[in-house]
């Protein structure tokens, strides 16, 4: 059984970037209610800019891989659904598991508690995987688009049409309409991802030809990131929670040109710990907000909660880790990758349905 290290780089450096923004969010903040900045304001820029591609990646991947395995194999539609269904179990599991550490769990109606399930509000970090689950149901259809459309340009047209009614819908239904929708701001990424993953050989041909210009673009995009950052808050008088971070444009060019980076530097990363880090990913990404929770309240108790730059280095290394050995553990237990899903699947072969977890 073959697996891409590549994919695996990728989510290890990603889901290491989605610690350091939820760590950015808690500790950075020195009080989260009026949004305080403890460090200066153009550390927290960089950081949070520098982070962005985090969640996106994920979703770019998630396309990439999905076109890969089924890319010349016979498609049942039923069989796809029924495989891509087995993340709703840790998903659920985790969810009840934060609404009782929230203490919302006891008082909680049936209506509140399936509303909870469908948008992924139990917790704040939960909507990914209902939004994963609703590209895994449109996966056919972007299947189909990117097998009959060869050639890359249209991609263009399909970012700013996404971008444009991605806006239009923000304001023509309610917010809480929209916490159902969160998919309208990932549509392009995974759509780009499924054009990838269906064309990879020729990709990697055009990435090693223009590898300086995507470098180019990169920096490129990242300066206007920080920049329009800057401008938002030091200008427009904006808060950190109203400036759009991983759902903007520029964020969607930024997270492909990452993707296409590591893509070209595989062959060099040599890192084990960093592939096992993307293999567990899922399970990381469901546990690490409970361990951080934790080292919060404890860091508290010890009046150590105004971190500076080397505490927050600490809380990450240690929240990291944590929630690696947890999901490395419970992969070894039986039925324990029903709590946070496999992490020795093959990449690029189909794999039976009954062995999958995650995506």
């Amino acid at each position: 059984m073959i697996r891409l290290k590549e994919f695996d780089n990728i989510r290890g450096i990603a889901i290491i970037a989605v610690i350091m923004i939820h760590i950015g969010a808690g500790i950075l903040l020195v009080e989260p209610s009026t949004h305080t900045l403890k460090v200066p304001m153009s550390t927290f820029f960089v950081y949070h800019q520098l982070t962005g591609f985090a969640v996106s990646a994920f979703i770019t991947c998630s396309g990439i891989l999905l076109c890969m395995r089924y890319k010349d194999k016979q498609f049942n539609y039923l069989n796809f659904v029924g495989s891509r269904s087995l993340i709703l179990i840790p998903y659920v599991i985790w969810s009840l598991i934060y609404l009782e550490y929230t203490g919302k769990l006891a008082g909680i109606s049936k209506a509140d508690l399936f509303t909870a399930l469908g948008n992924g509000s139990a917790y704040w970090h939960l909507y990914f995987i209902p939004l994963v689950y609703c590209l895994y149901l449109l996966f056919p259809l972007f299947r189909f688009v990117v097998r009959k459309i060869k050639t890359p340009w249209w991609l263009v047209l399909a970012l700013v049409l996404q971008h444009y009614f991605q806006i239009r819908l923000q304001n023509a239904v309610s917010k809480e309409v929209l916490d159902f929708f969160q998919v309208r701001f990932f549509l392009f990424l995974f759509l780009a991802g499924c054009y990838i993953g269906q064309y990879y050989d020729e990709f990697k041909v055009f990435i090693n030809k223009y590898i300086n210009a995507i470098i180019g673009l990169l920096g490129t995009v990242l300066l206007f990131k920080i920049c329009v950052f800057y401008y938002t808050a030091l200008v427009l008088k904006k808060t950190v929670t109203e400036i759009p971070q991983t759902v903007t444009f520029e964020n969607k060019l930024y997270t492909l040109c990452i993707i296409v980076l590591f893509i070209y530097l595989a062959p060099h990363l040599k890192s084990s710990l960093l592939g096992r880090f993307g293999a567990n990913s899922f399970g990381i990404y469901l546990s690490h907000p409970l361990i951080l929770k934790i080292l919060y309240a404890f860091f508290k108790e010890l009046n150590l909660i105004n971190l500076r730059s080397e505490g927050a280095f600490a809380v990450l290394v240690i929240t990291l880790f944590a929630s690696y050995l947890l999901t490395e553990g419970l992969n070894r237990v039986p039925l324990g990758y029903l709590l946070i899903g496999r992490n020795d699947r093959p990449i690029n072969i189909p794999f039976p349905a009954q062995k999958s977890a995650s995506g």
